[in-house]
């Protein structure tokens, strides 16, 4: 066995940890964040961190699903079938976060950049979902026939 494929075979079998430990670091860092914005109340950062704030749940929902995508995609044949539809919800979700983030930088800054590209944001959601099915699934169908 090669370093490569060892290498493959524990970032594959400790991948939903990695989702655990992303999910702390973010916390964390939002909490050192807290305690700046309020060390500067009336700072533009603050509405960000507001931002941030009121969407915790959101990168909370995104770590369990990608969690929950990962075990099931783990799981023998057929069972694993709902993996890639798990998967394109998380993707396109964090897509979503990613976009309402820039949006809210756009508007506490006053750029007028992103908001102006709004309706293309569908467009880049239902992108993201066909791209993440159809290559969760080509990757799971692939690999059932080379295991099987």
């Amino acid at each position: 066995m090669t370093a490569g494929e060892r290498w493959g075979e524990w970032g594959h079998r400790h991948r939903p940890l990695s989702h655990l430990v992303g999910l702390v670091v973010y916390l964390i860092v939002l909490g050192v964040l807290n305690l700046v914005a309020n060390a500067y109340p009336d700072s533009i950062w603050h509405g960000l961190i507001g931002f941030l704030n009121a969407t915790v749940w959101v990168v909370v929902v995104l770590s369990v699903i990608n969690l929950f995508a990962d075990l099931v995609l783990d799981l023998p044949f057929p069972t694993n079938l709902p993996g890639p539809l798990l998967r394109a919800v998380a993707a396109t979700a964090t897509a979503w976060y990613v976009v309402q983030l820039l949006f809210e930088i756009d508007r506490l800054f006053g750029l007028g950049i992103f908001l102006a590209l709004a309706p293309l944001a569908v467009l880049l959601y239902a992108a993201v979902f066909l791209l993440v099915l159809v290559g969760e699934s080509i990757r799971l169908f692939k690999g059932e026939r080379r295991a099987g």
